[in-house]
C-alpha cells in the first residue's frame, strides 16, 4: 500500500479546495448546460455507458448506493433509473447550492435521500454501502489517498466503487493535447456563452481540479492496491475514463 505523499501532496491542500467549493456553487444554476456545451454533444453518450456499468455492477444487490459528488442530481437520477426496488440511492454533496437542486430535481423519488459531505470524512457507518459512484467528481477530492481509503471502509463486503471522470494520459503529447481545447476552451467558452466574463472567470478556475488529479494509471494503481478486480475503461481516446473495483 503506498504511503501517499506523493498522493497527499497533489491532493490534499484545503485552499485550493475551498475555491473550487466557491466556484462551483456560483455555477450550480448552469452546472448541467455547460457540461453539455463542454463535452461537444458527447456527454450523453458517456453517461449511456456510466449507466450500463452502473446497472451491470448493481443489478440485484440490496442495500444503499452512494452517489458520492451527486452535484445537482444528474448521476443520483442515472442511478435511480437502473438500480432495483431493493436498492436505495443517497446522494451527498458539500455544496448546499448543488443539494438543493438535486432536492428539486427528484422530489417525487421515495427512495433517493440527501447528504452533505466530503470524501475524506463519509457520513456513514464501516460497511454500510452497498456501492459508490462518482461521476466527474473524484478529482475534486482534497486527498485522494484518504479518500479512497474511507471509501473503501464504508463499502461492505463485495462492495462495488464506480469512478468515471477526465482523463490524465500518462504521455504528455496526449496529455497537452486535452490540456489545450478540452481542459482550457471548450469550458471557458461554456462559461462566455451562459455567463459572459464571469463564467470565464470561474471555468478557468475549474481548470485546477484537472491539473491538479492523478495521472489516471497512477488512480489505477491506487485503486487496485486497495481493492480487487479493478478495472479502467478508456473513451473518447482517453479523454474520459471508468474505473471500477471491489472490495475484497
Amino acid at each position: 500500500m503506498p504511503q501517499s505523499s506523493e498522493l497527499i501532496h497533489e491532493g490534499g491542500d484545503i485552499k485550493p479546495w475551498i475555491r473550487i467549493v466557491r466556484v462551483l456553487e456560483k455555477l450550480t444554476s448552469v452546472y448541467d448546460l455547460a457540461n453539455l456545451i463542454m463535452s461537444l454533444g458527447t456527454l450523453s453518450y458517456v453517461r449511456k455507458e456510466f449507466s450500463y456499468v452502473a446497472e451491470s455492477a448493481f443489478k440485484g444487490k440490496r442495500g444503499v448506493i452512494l452517489d458520492a459528488g451527486c452535484g445537482p442530481g444528474t448521476s443520483s437520477e442515472i442511478l435511480l433509473h437502473v438500480s432495483g426496488p431493493e436498492e436505495y440511492i443517497i446522494g451527498m454533496d458539500p455544496i448546499i447550492a448543488m443539494l438543493s437542486e438535486a432536492a428539486r430535481r427528484l422530489k417525487n423519488e421515495n427512495k433517493f435521500e440527501l447528504v452533505r459531505g466530503v470524501f475524506e470524512a463519509l457520513p456513514f457507518r464501516e460497511g454500510s454501502l452497498v456501492g459508490a459512484t462518482f461521476s466527474f467528481s473524484f478529482r475534486d477530492a482534497i486527498n485522494y489517498y484518504k479518500a479512497t481509503l474511507e471509501l473503501k471502509k464504508a463499502l461492505r463486503a463485495k462492495g462495488f466503487a464506480i469512478i468515471m471522470d477526465l482523463g490524465r494520459p500518462r504521455r504528455r503529447i496526449y496529455s497537452k493535447i486535452l490540456e489545450g481545447p478540452y481542459i482550457s476552451i471548450f469550458p471557458m467558452l461554456a462559461g462566455a456563452l451562459l455567463m459572459g466574463w464571469e463564467g470565464i472567470k470561474r471555468y478557468s478556475e475549474l481548470r485546477r481540479t484537472y491539473l491538479r488529479f492523478l495521472e489516471t494509471t497512477k488512480l489505477y494503481i491506487l485503486f487496485a492496491k486497495n481493492f480487487q478486480k479493478a478495472r479502467c475503461y478508456y473513451m473518447l481516446g482517453g479523454a474520459i475514463f471508468i474505473l471500477t473495483a471491489e472490495k475484497s
